[in-house]
């Protein structure tokens, strides 16, 4: 096994590998853990060609890595892997299940990943190949399946052992519902049956029967070869395959004519006593074919075979028919060779992993071709000696003089430490003299209120400059240390005043029981009167922040004062629907709810809020195709890209005209269309109405008799929670509640499409049950009204 020997190498190398060699390949290693794509490519290319394989295998969960990164990259490490694969398979063997197609890679990469898992077969890792390329059968793109049924017999050839087990495969495909699959599998068998034919008699026979069953030109013309090329396996099938094609020839494609003629052709010189009449009758067919093709290779034929008499003889005419004979066979009965396997991606493995040259498949302008392993081993003795642990530089060349960053010469040396130390000495004693008269300066000054400036030490060293061994000379430094003044005052700091509290503004709004302001209490006098009554509580409906004016004294009712409920509030949208599957949009899922919000076209339009997520890159996400009879739309702003893994939320507007009609419509991406369609509930066509709790009880003794339908309900434990509930699927205001009868709540809407028709639903407890009430104009929408509350809040 290629394997085991590969293993044997490694282990002989491992003893015999150069110290030098085995640091590069330890160093390399680290490098494994880089998050740059460029980095691993590098470091397989480096593997590939000098590590054993216990090292080598290191490279493939690197490269996992980067087999989720971006498509661009994951075709560059692809390119690599396919390479690196046709030479040294077994360095991805273990891993082979990293290289399977997903069902959203693209087609560069799924041609990559299909020549990988071809270079990985093996005896081992055939099972779980061949089952994952037999499932790419059902994928949607017919290329890609055709692909992987031309992989199956690349594994086959390219290890015989396992040609048995691809070749029952490849005739289980035979009979899928699909003809082009059809059609292929037999194309692949019959380059198959060509390694060894004498095996495979069933097979041969097998395939003689479908010919009277593929339509397909492709697979007919792979029929009739296999049947003309051996003939002598199936000597009564033969000639009655070419009976049966006779008859549908004028019907058959050209490629399909032209291999029929040679299966008569064949038979002929095979077995010319039951074939001779056919013969001779496809040939008088082919003379008058309309393809030009056909008539030619007729004409050639029967000058060869049906040549006239000459002068000369019978005995000469025999000579001729024998040698016509014995060149016909060698032209149309001649072994053929076994084909080769053909690998796409061919032209890249003499070029060096890594280069653009190796990316783009042919040489590019300055391209440098990996050099040849040298036959002599370098000298190690040009590498620097190992150092041990702790040991600096100056410990190495501690045997070398001291010399400066500019020192390049010895006399240099010496002429620049002499003339640094003049330079040294002079600045020195320049810099005394002028602290001496600073601080003689200092000390004539009359001024209090002056602070003093401690004077700094200055230290001056003198370096031994060592020299040449002629002249050495040492100089000493000197320390001066100024006089301290002796009258010296430091001002006293000026203490900071302390903060003055601001003042908390919230405490503005603050009163008191008697609605007066106390004064000293961080409020401000005589405000009581004008902020007494506000309340800075807004509750948002339908998007618009509605206040609720002043509150009520316990004592006062609720008559004339309009308002909102205090405890159930209206929600800010509607329940979330599926508008698109990811399973169907491939990877493209589309999510819809009804915003309760006025549309910033018209009061009347419904505004539904979408939400746009991605598995995978989709780009120019816009809507086509409407169809909505009677319904005013106004779509989505076009998303020009959608990563993957993101999330976009867009709105649509669409005016129902107050009837619950489907919209249908196409969300388009850049060469896929996915048919959907919005379908509104009787909730969302309704908008928020405020009103007064006498306004309400007014309009709804107007709105009685078929006005009014109602229904009972025992799911719920108190009036509130169902308030809440229908709440959650009908946009209604929930207005506040009287205090003579807090168990009941009030909803009251309007028609978005006519603000003049009301919706009042009253929820009323029962005791063992609950009541719902609903008023309005519209009878036939009140009907529809109950029927969905009622399901909706059962569930």
């Amino acid at each position: 096994d290629e394997d085991e020997d590969e293993d044997d190498n490694s282990e002989k190398n491992k003893k015999e590998m150069d110290p030098d060699h085995r640091l590069l390949i330890r160093s390399a290693t680290i490098l494994l853990n880089s998050a740059d794509a460029s980095v691993i490519c590098g470091v397989c290319s480096l593997m590939m060609n000098i590590a054993p394989l216990a090292e080598a295998r290191q490279c493939a969960p690197a490269v996992a890595r980067h087999l989720s990164n971006y498509r661009e990259m994951q075709y560059v490490v692809l390119a690599n892997v396919s390479t690196m694969a046709s030479k040294r398979p077994s360095m991805f063997r273990q891993y082979v299940k990293m290289f399977f197609v997903f069902w959203d890679d693209p087609e560069y990469i799924r041609e990559l990943k299909l020549d990988i898992l071809a270079h990985l077969s093996s005896d081992s890792t055939i099972g779980p190949i061949l089952m994952e390329l037999f499932s790419y059968v059902h994928h949607y793109d017919p290329k890609f399946v055709h692909q992987a049924i031309r992989t199956i017999g690349r594994c086959a050839m390219t290890i015989p052992d396992t040609a048995e087990r691809c070749l029952h495969m490849l005739l289980r495909l035979v009979s899928n519902s699909s003809e082009t699959v059809v059609a292929q599998s037999i194309s692949v068998i019959r380059t198959l049956l060509q390694r060894n034919p004498k095996e495979h008699v069933k097979v041969i026979k097998r395939m003689s029967k479908l010919l009277f069953k593929v339509k397909i030109a492709m697979a007919r013309t792979a029929l009739v070869w296999i049947v003309g090329e051996y003939r002598e396996m199936i000597p009564k099938i033969a000639p009655d395959c070419l009976r049966q094609l006779a008859k549908t020839f004028r019907e058959e494609d050209v490629e399909v004519k032209l291999q029929v003629l040679n299966l008569a052709v064949k038979l002929y010189l095979s077995n010319p006593r039951q074939t001779a009449l056919l013969f001779k009758y496809i040939m008088d067919l082919s003379k008058s074919d309309i393809n030009f093709d056909v008539r030619d290779r007729a004409r050639m034929v029967r000058a060869l075979f049906f040549k006239k008499k000459s002068a000369g003889g019978d005995e000469q005419t025999e000579a001729w028919k024998a040698r016509t004979k014995t060149i016909m066979k060698r032209c149309f009965l001649w072994a053929k060779p076994v084909p080769e396997t053909e690998n796409p991606f061919k032209a890249r493995e003499p070029l060096t992993l890594g280069s653009l040259s190796h990316l783009v498949q042919h040489s590019v302008s300055g391209y440098q071709s990996l050099s040849e392993f040298p036959e002599v081993a370098p000298d190690t003795s040009v590498r620097e000696e190992p150092r041990a642990f702790g040991e600096d530089d100056d410990d190495v060349t501690s045997k070398k003089p001291k010399r400066g960053f500019y020192d390049f010469n010895e006399t240099d040396s010496d002429s620049d430490t002499d003339s640094d130390t003049d330079s040294d000495s002079d600045t020195s004693s320049d810099s005394g003299s002028d602290d001496s008269s600073s601080s003689d300066d200092d000390d004539s000054s009359d001024d209090p209120d002056d602070t003093e400036r401690k004077p700094r030490k200055k230290d001056q060293e003198e370096e031994d400059s060592s020299g040449s061994s002629d002249s050495d000379s040492d100089s000493d430094s000197e320390e001066e240390k100024p006089k301290k003044p002796k009258d010296s005052k430091l001002s006293a700091p000026t203490p900071a005043k302390p903060a003055e509290p601001a003042a908390n503004l919230l405490d503005l709004f603050d009163n008191d029981e008697s609605g007066n302001n106390a004064p000293g209490q961080g409020q401000a006098p005589g405000g009581g009167g004008v902020l007494a009554g506000l309340s800075f509580e807004d509750t948002f409906i339908s998007g618009s922040a509605i206040s609720k004016g002043p509150q009520m004294a316990p004592s006062g009712g609720l008559e004339g004062k309009k308002g909102v409920h205090a405890k159930v509030r209206a929600t800010r949208s509607g329940p979330m629907g599926v508008l698109l599957k990811e399973s169907l949009g491939e990877g493209l899922g589309v999510w819809f709810s009804f915003v309760r919000q006025d549309s910033i076209y018209s009061k009347a339009m419904t505004v539904v809020e979408l939400k746009f997520q991605a598995s995978v890159e989709v780009r120019d996400i816009h809507i086509d195709n409407v169809n909505a009879p009677g319904v005013q739309i106004r779509p989505f702003d076009r998303i020009p890209v959608l990563h993957a893994h993101q999330t976009v939320t867009s709105k649509m507007h669409l005016d129902f005209k107050g009837s619950e009609r489907k919209v249908k419509f196409n969300i388009c991406t850049t060469d896929r269309k996915y048919s959907v369609s919005i379908i509104p509930t009787p909730g969302d066509l309704l908008r928020p109405h405020i009103m007064s709790v006498e306004e309400f009880d007014n309009t709804k003794k107007r709105l009685t008799g078929m006005s009014q339908t109602q229904f009972e309900t025992s799911s719920f434990i108190s009036s509130e929670a169902l308030a809440k509930q229908i709440g959650k699927f009908a946009d209604v205001a929930v207005l506040a509640s009287n205090p003579s009868d807090p168990d009941v709540f009030r909803m009251a809407a309007e028609m978005r499409h006519e603000s003049t028709s009301l919706v009042l639903i009253t929820v009323r407890d029962q005791g063992n049950e609950m009541q719902v009430t609903i008023n309005c104009d519209d009878m036939l929408f009140s009907g529809r009204l109950e029927d969905y509350l009622s399901k909706v809040v059962e569930d």
